[in-house]
């Protein structure tokens, strides 16, 4: 019986340990639509935020790419929690893009230099499947930045055409 008890314990464990797997695998790869009406209540910031989308590429003529930085200047970034949003034009939700933290050593010396601060969390990469796009439009970048406790729309005016 008690071989029984182990063996269900074990079997239960594993079970439990594949489904939070999944859903961080999922939570993280998997495109999050969001309504203007619930992020227009962030504040929106045009002058803190610096972004820069230094690379925008389609890979394999399946997915759309973007790498960059984003850094509120004068704060440390200690943990990358931001993401980057495409709105499509003339259409009021956001895609909230799967986005990753790249290290960049070379925006902290470039940036912090100048005010002690250290960026070297900035770096981003995210991407998105070119299904979940409607081919012909035009969508704008848009940073959802919560680093530090920050709660930050930045409209980056930059546009990038499907």
């Amino acid at each position: 019986m008690k071989k029984f008890k182990d063996s269900y314990f074990l079997i239960i464990g594993l079970v439990l340990c594949l489904l939070v797997t999944w859903g961080i695998y999922y939570r993280d790869h998997h495109v999050t639509r969001f309504i203007a009406s619930s992020i227009e209540k962030l504040s929106i910031d045009y002058d803190s935020i610096i972004f820069s989308l230094e690379e925008e590429k389609i890979i394999n003529s399946e997915s759309l790419f973007l790498s960059g930085f984003v850094f509120k200047e004068g704060e440390n970034i200690d943990f990358f929690h931001s993401y980057i949003l495409l709105k499509e034009e003339l259409v009021e939700d956001y895609l909230v893009l799967p986005t990753s933290m790249v290290k960049r050593e070379d925006i902290a010396q470039q940036f912090g230099a100048s005010d002690g601060c250290n960026y070297v969390n900035s770096g981003f990469e995210a991407s998105i499947n070119l299904n979940e796009l409607t081919k012909g439009k035009r969508y704008e970048v848009v940073v959802l930045y919560m680093n530090n406790d920050n709660l930050l729309l930045h409209p980056t005016n930059i546009w990038i055409e499907i």
